[in-house]
């Protein structure tokens, strides 16, 4: 079964790019189909208007354009045209009206290869849709992001030095290097975490805006809509006003901050999904008291009390953070997940980009340092800053090319074993020579001088050449 969307626009530079598609699907009897990637609903040409509207459960007020224009916002694909194939993007230079019929034919080779080969695996059978089978694997993602998955990360190095310094100490914190000031931010984060608080959280993430504007709501709200769908993630929030910091201008900052140091995660999430709410802001604004949209259950009296006493230098100190550390400008949003920083941000980051963010950031390196960690003794509670940390300290690290454990059929002959000095941690050095020539020269006293530096194991293995007709050494 193979899934064909087209996005095109109205232009009349794609009107070829349209002639062609249609063309070369009568010609070859295969119909270009439209999907919409929510229902798993393919609709055929032939159906009518109205039966297209009931299928993707359009309203009649509705048309079919804008609900296209709709998916394909959502869908991050960058410019027009744009054509996938089972949810594959073509390149640019597929594209090309001359390709594109050979580019369909190709993919649907390919295609075709995969799912016999799943077939013969017995993963895909009769009781399985093909197309459900190939949305549910790993590398399927609702909505692609060119700014997560092609910007340089900056990665934060949050492991402490013996300095020690509070969160709200405005003037200790300004003299700080950049790595004390991540360290100090991440001890004095509060989080919003699953409601099991033993369960580790495996990927932590720091939500970066200004929260007194519409913008810094928006990114809180879709970063709480995606916490709706998983259960391993936890959410802290850092404070970057853009307006002169006073209790007038962070009435919203400050009933959130107030929220994470007094309220259960609970009762948390749901005041802090009412606070991302434009009608909440604009009357809290407008004179409205904010513990008016307090929900049932919530401490009141506790956050009354904090929210009247919390003041603004945490608002100062984490603004110094982002401007220093950061590099972003007053107001300008941003992403820490695990220690890496993605920033910054437009306001077009919705729930679906977090799901493509957290996807990467929970990598097959994460799920090693994972499998250590749960075999240490550590104290629960400190077991996802452990992770976060070593995360962002060993995925800073250059790409190292993978090991290979390397294993000989006979090590009898023409071989030279040369123990460790020491009785402590070695290293393994192979290494194959032709004895006769002027290179095993250089690794000899290569290997002697390696040898005085670190506590090394040694296999040295000779390569001679056979039948010389001449001295290989003159």
């Amino acid at each position: 079964m193979s899934i064909r969307v087209f996005f095109l626009s109205y232009g009349l530079e794609y009107k070829g790019l349209t002639a062609q598609m249609q063309e070369a699907s009568s010609r070859r009897s295969v119909k270009p189909l439209v999907y919409d990637a929510e229902l798993n609903a393919p609709i055929r040409p032939g159906f009518t208007l109205d039966m297209e509207r009931k299928v993707l459960s359009i309203p009649k007020h509705f048309s079919l354009s804008s609900a296209g224009a709709n998916f394909y916002k959502m869908t991050g694909l960058g410019p027009l045209p744009q054509a996938l194939y089972n949810g594959e993007p073509f390149s640019h230079e597929e594209m090309n009206i001359k390709e594109l019929e050979m580019a369909v034919l190709q993919k649907m080779m390919d295609a075709s290869e995969y799912l016999q080969q799943e077939v013969l695996m017995d993963t895909l059978n009769d009781q399985t849709e093909a197309i459900d089978f190939l949305m549910d694997k790993d590398n399927v993602v609702p909505r692609i992001n060119s700014l997560i998955l092609h910007s340089k990360y900056q990665y934060l190095n949050l492991i402490s030095t013996s300095v020690t310094a509070d969160v709200e100490d405005f003037s200790t914190f300004f003299f700080l290097d950049s790595q004390d000031k991540s360290a100090v931010i991440a001890k004095n984060m509060y989080y919003l975490t699953p409601e099991d608080d033993d369960v580790i959280s495996t990927v932590t993430f720091w939500i970066i805006a200004d929260f007194d504007k519409p913008s810094g709501r928006k990114l809180l709200y879709n970063a709480l809509k995606h916490m709706e769908t998983n259960d391993y993630s936890r959410w802290g929030i850092i404070y970057n006003p853009s307006s002169k910091i006073n209790e007038e201008n962070t009435a919203i900052s400050r009933g959130i901050l107030a929220a994470f140091l007094t309220q259960k995660n609970s009762f948390l999430r749901s005041f802090l999904r009412k606070l991302a709410k434009e009608n909440t802001a604009t009357a809290v604004y407008s004179g409205d008291k904010i513990k008016t949209f307090l929900t049932k259950g919530m401490d009141k009296n506790a956050f009354e009390k904090k929210y009247n006493t919390v003041g603004v230098n945490i608002f100062r100190t984490h603004q110094l953070f982002c401007q220093d550390v950061l590099k972003l400008r007053p107001g300008e949003m941003g992403i820490v997940s695990n220690g890496k920083f993605l920033g910054p941000l437009n306001e077009d980051f919705y729930a679906e980009d977090f799901y493509l963010l957290e996807k990467i950031t929970f990598s097959s390196l994460l799920e090693e340092i994972i499998d250590i960690v749960e075999n240490m003794e550590i104290n629960p509670k400190n077991v996802s800053d452990f992770v976060m940390k070593v995360d962002a300290l060993v995925s800073s690290l250059p790409k190292g090319k993978s090991r290979y454990d390397v294993t000989f059929l006979k090590e009898s002959y023409s071989i030279i074993k040369i123990n460790p000095q020491e009785n402590d941690v070695f290293f393994e050095v192979i290494a194959i020579v032709d004895p006769l020539t002027r290179e095993a020269q250089k690794m000899a006293q290569l290997l002697a001088v390696l040898g005085k530096i670190i506590n090394m194991k040694i296999k040295l293995f000779m390569n001679c050449k056979g039948k010389l007709s001449e001295a290989p050494l003159e």
